[in-house]
């Protein structure tokens, strides 16, 4: 069971100039907890865990062009979803997480943003024993936001967790992620209320 909260936030430049332009940022927050029924699936590589940095789509939910590919261009594809962390962090989570990522506009689509999550597993030890692993992981970068939520591109600058430290020598756009959705129904849905 997971919850997504959206907040964004208007911030004026200059108010009396007639070419004045507002900015908004953007937080966004999840946090999932599966506390509450047993979930015994290990923390890699099960469609019913919580996605760190998008989602396992077990229900087939979304438009994924390379949804077996493990590595190349297409296998960047992912949605904010979950825990909603831009880059790949190649994991998910079987009990908690909890994310929260702000993003504020530089000049039209390009925007900067930073992200952090924690994370808590349970997994069996080398002993069959059950362990507990919490994890802080954070990281920062750039996206060009073409169309919101249909059309984005990340590239992360920075990033790591609590247990690693950070990554060194990221090159952001090799390790680029992005999102395209192809629901042109959806998209017209938003154009003609004026979303956009």
């Amino acid at each position: 069971m997971g919850f997504r909260v959206t907040a964004l936030f208007a911030l004026d430049r200059n108010t009396k100039s007639p070419s004045s332009t507002t900015r908004a940022f953007l937080v966004q927050s999840y946090i999932g907890v599966s506390y509450f029924w047993r979930n015994n699936y290990p923390s890699s590589g099960s469609y019913y865990n919580f996605g760190l940095n998008g989602t396992p789509d077990y229900l087939f939910d979304y438009y994924f062009l390379g949804r077996s590919e493990g590595e190349g261009f297409l296998s960047r594809q992912f949605f904010v979803a979950d825990g909603g962390l831009k880059y790949d962090t190649k994991r998910s989570v079987n009990r908690l997480v909890a994310s929260s990522t702000i993003q504020y506009p530089i000049w039209r689509f390009f925007q900067v943003y930073a992200e952090g999550a924690f994370t808590s597993d349970t997994f069996e030890d080398s002993n069959s024993q059950p362990s507990l692993e919490q994890v802080v992981h954070y990281g920062a970068g750039f996206s060009l936001r073409f169309v919101p939520d249909f059309i984005e591109l990340y590239f992360p600058v920075v990033y790591g967790n609590s247990s690693e430290g950070f990554t060194n020598g990221i090159n952001p756009f090799v390790e680029f992620r992005f999102v395209l959705d192809l629901r042109i129904n959806e998209i017209y849905r938003r154009v003609t209320q004026g979303v956009y």
